[in-house]
């Protein structure tokens, strides 16, 4: 279930044992995947998403760190993002591992005007 964290500004949470999201509102509003985005919970991230957009004007920033899977549906859903922010805000991919880095080079998804890539160090 999605809730709003208590005297933390719009946060939302998402936690079970393979996907967890997290946003704040802050500059950067930040968003973490964890474990396999697919078709099962698209849509929870989706509702963050739309969530964090409506709350802020920020830039939204996906922390793809621990994000294991990926799978077309979960891409689908980082460009139904990017079209939501509009022309005036970025989508971040942060840090993902070298095989969400492989699906982002092979599916192009890198070169989507509005998607930003900042690769792990």
């Amino acid at each position: 279930m999605l809730e709003q964290a208590p005297n933390t500004g719009p946060a939302y949470r998402q936690d079970r044992s393979s996907f967890a999201i997290t946003a704040d509102d802050t500059d950067l509003c930040l968003i973490r995947l964890q474990g396999e985005l697919d078709w099962s919970n698209v849509e929870e991230l989706w509702a963050c998403a739309e969530s964090a957009i409506e709350a802020s004007t920020a830039d939204i920033s996906l922390d793809l760190s621990d994000l294991t899977f990926i799978d077309s549906s979960g891409i689908a859903q980082f460009i139904r993002v990017v079209r939501r922010l509009g022309p005036e805000r970025r989508l971040i991919l942060d840090h993902p591992s070298r095989s969400i880095r492989r699906v982002i080079d092979v599916t192009g998804l890198g070169s989507i005007p509005g998607i930003a890539l900042r690769p792990c160090d």
